[in-house]
């Protein structure tokens, strides 16, 4: 790589995106949570706590991985 000959262009962005939608509160997500079984409950835990998405990131860890997060998430409570 040689020098730099001029700056790079950078364009800001046009405006905020909306705000996404369809996300629970703590007592609503508690609420729905005790209706699912044991180990959906697990994995929407991960999801809720840290703001995954679940078909991505939760569904696509190990169980090596699931206990690391349970135990970080049972540290954030």
């Amino acid at each position: 790589m040689g020098p730099l000959t001029g700056l790079p262009i950078v364009h800001k962005p046009k405006e905020a995106a909306a705000p996404r939608a369809g996300f629970f509160e703590a007592d609503a997500f508690a609420a729905v949570r005790k209706h699912l079984p044991e180990d959906l409950q697990a994995a929407v835990s991960i999801a809720y706590t840290f703001d995954w998405r679940m078909q991505s990131e939760v569904l696509a860890l190990v169980a090596g991985e699931i206990y690391v997060l349970e135990q970080e998430q049972h540290r954030a409570v």
